[in-house]
């Protein structure tokens, strides 16, 4: 529940409260001996939980009354689009999402992503995976079981909507992180091609996304080092090379930390000849004076991962 409706609720307690002289004070402010304001702050969280099982429960069975690959005219749509922005406000508590699940929600969602004909019905279906499934077993165990790997794999490969390439490799990076199957799964569909052809494309925001997958599945204590190595290649850093030679964006301080993460797992002298090292070298050096001049401060962060890094290749 929203933090206004927190203190709604509060409002209503403290007008409830007869406490003669503290009658005008608020909630949080009345002078209340501890074992009481325990038993009513108990209270008050009781009653937001419930409040959200209800809702969540009530927004579900909506939900599940639309057909996945209807085409659904303006008003419908926009019936069904403020109803996923519920849901992904509310499922973003873990408890709340597992319910969603239990009572049939995600199987029902992983049928918008596959089937509808609504390319801002599909983005909305991706990131209610993304939101559903930090740190929340269960509910990857749900998406897990209807192909979820592979459909996000789909979408990212083939759709030409930026928005839910995005959408796709947040929901992606949500699903395996720390799920130790998960993660061999994934590794055992893709290779360092797949990053590459990601990192060749324009959008910045597939760029970083992309990143971000990446270091997390290369930081996973789950993966084999030769499932490491089909990541970490050769081609892929040196296209990493390209990305530092390119003009200053966002993308540049998460592939300094990405190569970071790399170089820990596989040495530089493994993956680059000498020349290839000095090369990178005399990049980075070259990335470090270009964002000092540029802005020092604003790329402290970078300019120090970019040190790092150059310490790694000497």
């Amino acid at each position: 529940m929203s933090e206004q409706q927190q203190k709604k609720l509060k409002d209503m307690l403290s007008m409830s409260l007869k406490l003669t002289t503290q009658e005008e004070q608020s909630y949080d402010d009345v002078k209340i001996d501890d074992e009481r304001r325990k038993f009513l702050d108990s209270a008050i969280n009781e009653a937001l939980e419930n409040d959200e099982g209800h809702r969540i429960a009530l927004m579900t069975q909506l939900f599940l009354t639309y057909k996945p690959d209807e085409k659904f005219g303006d008003e419908k749509l926009e019936e069904l689009l403020n109803l996923y922005e519920e849901l992904n406000y509310l499922n973003e508590g873990l408890d709340i999402a597992k319910v969603f699940t239990s009572n049939g929600g995600m199987k029902h969602n992983m049928a918008f992503l596959k089937k509808s004909p609504h390319e801002e019905l599909k983005i909305e279906a991706a990131n209610l995976i993304g939101n559903s499934t930090h740190n929340n077993p269960v509910v990857q165990v749900a998406i897990l079981e209807q192909h979820g790997i592979i459909l996000l794999l789909y979408h990212i490969k083939n759709s030409t909507n930026d928005g839910l390439v995005v959408k796709s490799l947040y929901a992606l990076s949500a699903l395996v992180g720390g799920n130790d199957y998960a993660e061999k799964e994934l590794c055992k569909l893709i290779d360092d091609t797949f990053f590459m052809d990601i990192f060749d494309r324009d959008n910045e925001k597939i760029r970083i996304k992309s990143s971000f997958l990446l270091m997390k599945v290369v930081s996973s204590d789950a993966l084999s080092l030769d499932a490491v190595e089909r990541l970490i290649t050769n081609k892929l850093v040196l296209k990493v090379y390209e990305i530092f030679e390119s003009p200053l964006q966002a993308i540049h301080g998460h592939i300094l930390n990405l190569l970071l993460v790399c170089f820990g797992k596989i040495e530089p002298k493994k993956l680059l000849t000498s020349t290839e090292i000095e090369k990178g070298f005399e990049i980075l050096k070259n990335l470090c004076q270009r964002m000092k001049n540029e802005d020092k401060e604003s790329y402290e962060l970078e300019l120090e991962s970019c040190k790092k890094l150059m310490a790694q290749l000497k």
